[in-house]
């Protein structure tokens, strides 16, 4: 699981927002924290709304990564699983660092 707060927006990010004027960073990280030990105690895939509302928050898909494997990014999977489009074909990746490719933004 990733997570990632902007302090600034974004600009490359379509929709992407920062922190606004007098919101503490540690009121957030306190949020974050809640949220994310939420998330880590559900067990099972991801519903279709779940699946939908990602899919609108990808910031990955379509980018080119590094590792942990080389390729775009595709998506998630019900499951869980980074989808990468490889000189492979699609691969499925349930663990690792990603590291995005040279000249994208990350």
């Amino acid at each position: 699981m990733g997570v990632g707060v902007n302090i600034v927006a974004p600009t490359d990010v379509p929709g992407g927002v920062g922190l606004g004027a007098g919101v503490a960073r540690i009121d957030v990280l306190r949020a974050v924290l809640r949220a994310v030990q939420s998330a880590a105690a559900r067990t099972g895939h991801l519903s279709a709304e779940e699946e939908s509302r990602y899919r609108l928050r990808d910031a990955l898909r379509g980018r080119r990564i590094v590792e942990p494997v080389a390729g775009t990014v595709d998506g998630v999977t019900a499951s869980g699983e980074l989808l990468v489009r490889t000189s492979r074909g699609v691969e499925r990746v349930r663990a690792g660092t990603i590291r995005v490719g040279e000249g994208e933004n990350s």
